[in-house]
C-alpha cells in the first residue's frame, strides 16, 4: 500500500456540512468564516487516508486554487500526479489533501480557517514555485459534487490567487502547463478532444467564468 494511503488527511463529518449546506447542491457562494466556523462547530479530525477514501461520511477537505493573471488568464496543466483517477483530464486547480503537519492549534484544538491556510499556501508554493509572501488568496466558495468518485470523498474550497507568470517556478505536477484565457482554453479543449476535470469545470462556473 502506497505511503499516500496511509498519511493522514483532514476530513470534515458530512453532518456538520448538513447544517451548513444543502448536500443535494454542488456550488456554494459562502462566506469564508461562516464556512469554517461551521466545520469547527461539527468538528474536523485527522483520519488515516485509505479509510477516508471508503467512507462517504466524511468529505476531506481540499484546498483548490485556480491561478490568474493580470490579463485574465488561468494556469492550465494536464494531471499526472498520484491522484490516478483524474489522469489525461486538464486542470485549473493547484491544492491537495490537509495533513497533521499544517495544523493550527488553539486552545488544543484544530483550528480549521488557519490549518486550512497554512496547507494551501504550503502546496503554492510546492507544486508553483510561488514565494509565500507573494501568496494571497482570495475564497470564492465551495464544491461539493458527487458525481465522481472523488467527489463523494473531498470537498473543495474553491479560491483564486492573482499572479503572474514570471513569479512562477512550476513542480513536476504543473509540467505542460499553460496560461490561456477562456476563450484560448475552450479552443483548446476543443480542438485536442480533451477534457476538464469535474472541479475545473464547476470552480469556473462558481468564480463567474463558466463555459
Amino acid at each position: 500500500m502506497s505511503d499516500k494511503q496511509n498519511e493522514q488527511v483532514l476530513c470534515v463529518a458530512r453532518s456538520a456540512l448538513a447544517e451548513l449546506i444543502d448536500l443535494s447542491q454542488e456550488l456554494f457562494h459562502i462566506d469564508e468564516h461562516t464556512a469554517f466556523q461551521a466545520m469547527q462547530r461539527g468538528g474536523v479530525a485527522f483520519i488515516v487516508r485509505r479509510q477516508a477514501e471508503q467512507d462517504p461520511w466524511y468529505k476531506q477537505l481540499i484546498p483548490y486554487c485556480i491561478l490568474q493573471d493580470p490579463e485574465g488568464r488561468f494556469l492550465c496543466y494536464p494531471r499526472q500526479g498520484t491522484e490516478r483517477r483524474l489522469h489525461g483530464l486538464y486542470s485549473l486547480g493547484i491544492g491537495g489533501h490537509i495533513n497533521p503537519e499544517d495544523a493550527v492549534l488553539q486552545d488544543g484544538q484544530i483550528d480549521v480557517e488557519r490549518t486550512v491556510m497554512r496547507a494551501l499556501v504550503r502546496e503554492a508554493s510546492e507544486e508553483a514555485g510561488l514565494q509565500k509572501q507573494l501568496i494571497n488568496p482570495q475564497f470564492r466558495g465551495l464544491i461539493h459534487e458527487e458525481r465522481s468518485p472523488v467527489g463523494m470523498v473531498h470537498l473543495g474550497l474553491v479560491y483564486t490567487i492573482q499572479t503572474r507568470s514570471e513569479l512562477l517556478k512550476p513542480g513536476e505536477e504543473l509540467a505542460g502547463s499553460l496560461w490561456l484565457s477562456p476563450e484560448a482554453l475552450k479552443e483548446k479543449l476543443e480542438t485536442e478532444s480533451a477534457s476538464l476535470e469535474t472541479w475545473s469545470t464547476l470552480a469556473l462556473e462558481l468564480i463567474g467564468q463558466g463555459m
